[in-house]
């Protein structure tokens, strides 16, 4: 149980880092993108904001934004951690040297969750990190291409100026198919548990055991982990 303990306390239940797109996937957005010519003022987008809030560029390509939607289905950490119901259709934001997002929080109909998901490596841009207020502190990311970052809509955020270089990201929200803030946690922790624990020790599924009765059975951590997971689970069929 000790290590169950722990696997709880360390987990971080404000953001998740993953994988999304493979690096084939990214040069093929990428190619889409350098050949589009249908980027557009960022303010479009957004009501009562002016140049000293935000300056970028966004992109609305039909095609890239099914390559990262289909990429968010089929990474497992983000569904996990999501639980998620449906994505938005993403923004793809190119910011150029001078580009920037002042500090600024989501609006709550977008969804429970935000995600920027990195399409330019760190090393094609100076400045233009992700600036998230997490925890009482500023927490800055910058990923790799084809990564993303999940943080709960409603985390105080910005984006740095971007000193030289191209930055590209795309951006959506998340609405999960729990809706209770406290049980979405709750079921993502539950979930998290059990994969490290079947990772860590072979014996932790339900045909390793040969129990001789229901309070042999009801002791082991098993099953105390497969009875929280059921009550998850028939409240939430699609969990």
């Amino acid at each position: 149980w000790e290590d169950l303990v722990n696997w709880c306390s360390d987990m971080n239940l404000d953001y998740k880092i993953c994988n999304i797109l493979t690096k084939k996937e990214v040069y093929a957005i990428r190619k889409i993108l350098g050949k589009s010519k249908n980027w557009k003022d960022g303010l479009g987008t957004t009501k009562n904001i002016s140049k000293k809030t935000k300056n970028n560029e966004e992109n609305y390509s039909k095609e890239v934004q099914k390559i990262i939607i289909e990429g968010c289905k089929n990474s497992s950490d983000f569904c996990e951690f999501t639980i998620s119901e449906s994505i938005t259709i993403p923004i793809i934001s190119q910011m150029k040297k001078g580009g920037y997002y002042k500090p600024h929080i989501d609006a709550p109909k977008l969804g429970h969750y935000s995600t920027t998901l990195f399409l330019s490596e760190p090393s094609e841009y100076e400045g233009g990190e992700l600036l998230l207020y997490i925890g009482g502190s500023t927490k800055k990311v910058k990923l790799s291409a084809g990564k993303a970052i999940i943080y709960k809509s409603g985390t105080p955020h910005c984006v740095s100026e971007v000193l030289s270089g191209t930055r590209l990201v795309s951006v959506a929200w998340v609405k999960s198919l729990i809706k209770d803030q406290y049980e979405r946690e709750l079921a993502c922790m539950i979930r998290d548990m059990g994969k490290k624990l079947t990772d860590k020790y072979d014996d932790f599924n339900e045909s390793s055991f040969e129990f001789e009765n229901l309070k042999e059975a009801m002791s082991h951590p098993y099953f105390a982990y497969r009875n929280i997971l059921h009550y998850i689970e028939s409240k939430y069929p699609h969990f």
